[in-house]
């Protein structure tokens, strides 16, 4: 038998107060039904309700359904014609330019009897997925930040850029607690260890996205930040207990909903603490989305599923058997199913011998019309390339890029006020490991005074080394930039052997200022980390943050960044100099 249990534990009543949930008993979920309340079903006049009226079962149960936009395997007249015969709810855009994403929209928008649903995943912005805009900081490198209507600013223009190509709803912002250095899939898309802030934060992204008409959508209930597992490829277990659920990982999930937000994502994950059914993931699950989203959290706005082709979701089951199981759990909208043909066809068999009531296909159907209505998608019109690029680049997008990288600017150690350096009293040079001449960073650097530059990649052998370390030592000052990292925990962030072992002589120099490009997690990899005399996180290697740390180097910025995660016990989340410019 599967059994939620939810509460009849004092300690975790206690943490589920917090933040005002009501007391969850122990409930029985086999064979539980989802109510269907009258009023859902009553139709008036509305857009939404009249269109509903006229609707087949095939058509509702295609309003439940957001495909993939397919660009390689099929062509556009290919893809249009199945979007045509099946005139599915919604699209999701993954990759490609913004001109191809616009006329693809229009066609497709062309060919549908209800206007789609068009959605974008674009955590970063529009530059996650497409060519040709900018990359704004990742959501890590914004948990640093201290100003946070910085975020609802950058989440405002993501709006503006989205609804010139004719998107509707941004699959962000990302809730997930991220406090495992570990995590394979979440990590620098969220904004940080604390609980607290990440909710805070995530909350501007979403006003910032929804006051200027552009749907958000929180991800990955119940919380995905502590696993070392990444759902595309398996099944992610939480092991925590109740307790510590709602303490951490449900804390930004409920006080955002408090606030209002237009769509939940659930992600695949096993929490035994809720479900334990064996392999069940919490997108199937109606202990998470029926009985913890909906009744205990008193979430009424649309459920995503997050990405159904997931291995985390496709693992062991037939065709269609996921869909089926995902509305049953009271999901409202189905992601990316693997093979959405099987998976309508399914669902139709499934209304059609009783597994699904079919006034649970209708509530659903018509809930995403309203939803439609509501958010103006059924004035869907053409949009029109002119000028797109110029949305995507414009200088007010372009002036909130460069005041958003200078606020991620996080300095985490400062012996002797070394920062910002100071060219009138020392002699100094530059190192940067795993990237060219050309690099920003330098150039920036030597605008402001005479300073000698070095290059070494990463996979430089101990004899080239040993012979810059020793240029270096005829300077009172060296600033080392480190590029080249990534956000896998399993390649230690990508940094090589060779770096950390030239790392490791450089922390032994004197007044070594060390700038990482990159994961403040990938600092835990460096050993004798507390030898440099100042540590500068960038958070990334982009022209504009190599720019904005340079200008922190120098004094040319304030620098207030704070450590979004921990790196270990001498450099805990929270930590960050407070440095004036010049």
């Amino acid at each position: 038998m599967r059994v939620l249990w939810i509460g009849m534990l004092g300690a975790t009543l206690a943490a589920m107060s917090i933040f005002g949930l009501p007391k969850i008993d122990k409930v029985d979920i086999k064979n539980k039904e989802i109510v269907i309340a009258k009023s859902d079903l009553e139709l008036g006049e509305t857009w939404a309700d009249s269109v509903f009226k006229t609707m087949s079962l095939e058509e509702k149960v295609a309003q439940l359904m957001v495909v993939r936009v397919r660009y390689n395997d099929v062509s556009n007249q290919e893809y249009i014609n199945f979007i045509k015969k099946y005139q599915f709810g919604g699209v999701c855009f993954f990759k490609g330019s913004p001109v191809k994403q616009i006329l693809l929209t229009n066609e497709i928008q062309n060919v549908s009897k209800i206007p789609l649903m068009v959605t974008f995943d674009g955590e970063f912005g529009p530059a996650m997925r497409l060519d040709s805009a900018l990359r704004f900081p990742s959501q890590m490198a914004l948990g640093a930040i201290q100003n946070d209507e910085l975020i609802y600013e950058m989440a405002a223009e993501f709006a503006h850029q989205f609804k010139a190509m004719g998107v509707h709803v941004n699959f962000a912002p990302v809730v997930d607690v991220n406090n495992n250095p570990k995590n394979p899939v979440i990590n620098s898309r969220s904004f940080g260890e604390n609980p607290q802030l990440v909710a805070q934060k995530g909350l501007q992204y979403v006003r910032g996205l929804e006051e200027n008409g552009i749907m958000s959508s929180l991800k990955h209930f119940p919380g995905h930040g502590d696993t070392e597992t990444d759902s595309h490829h398996a099944l992610p277990v939480i092991k925590h207990s109740l307790e510590r659920l709602a303490q951490v990982e449900f804390y930004p999930f409920k006080y955002i909903i408090d606030k209002g937000v237009g769509s939940v994502m659930v992600g695949h994950l096993f929490v035994p603490a809720i479900d334990t059914t064996p392999n069940l993931a919490s997108s199937l699950s109606p202990a998470f989305t029926q009985e913890l989203l909906r009744k205990y959290f008193k979430y009424d706005g649309l459920v995503f599923t997050d990405g159904m082709e997931m291995k985390a979701m496709t693992n062991n089951r037939k065709p269609g058997e996921i869909e089926i199981k995902a509305i049953l759990s009271d999901i409202d909208l189905l992601l990316l199913p693997p093979d959405p043909a099987v998976g309508h066809k399914k669902l139709v068999e499934a209304v059609n011998d009783g597994t699904i009531p079919v006034e649970t296909i209708d509530r659903k159907c018509l809930k995403v019309l309203r939803e439609k209505e509501k958010w103006g998608i059924h004035k869907s019109e053409q949009v029109s390339t002119d000028k797109i690029y110029n949305v995507l680049n414009s200088p007010k997008a372009k002036d909130l890029h460069e005041r958003i990288s200078n606020a991620t600017m996080t300095i985490i150690k400062n012996d002797n006020d070394i920062l910002p350096i100071d060219f009138t009293q020392n002699k100094v040079a530059s190192l940067v490991i795993g990237s060219g001449a050309n690099n920003t960073f330098q150039k920036q650097l030597s605008l402001s005074g005479k300073i000698s530059s070095y290059q070494l990649n990463k996979t430089t052998n101990a004899q080239s080394g040993a012979a810059t370390i020793n240029k270096l030592k005829g300077h009172d000052l060296v600033v080392v930039g480190v590029f080249g990292l990534s956000d896998n925990p399993r390649n230690k962030y990508g940094l090589s052997a060779q770096t950390l072992n030239l790392l490791g002589a450089l922390s032994k120099l004197e007044n070594v200022v060390l700038v990482v490009f990159g994961n403040p997690y990938s600092l835990a990899n460096i050993q004798n980390l507390n030898n440099f005399n100042s540590i500068l996180v960038a958070y990334h290697s982009t022209a504009v943050a190599q720019t904005s740390a340079a200008k922190a180097v120098l004094g040319l910025i304030d620098v207030d960044g704070k450590l979004p995660v921990s790196v270990n016990k001498d450099f805990p989340s929270g930590l960050g100099f407070d440095v004036k410019k010049k």
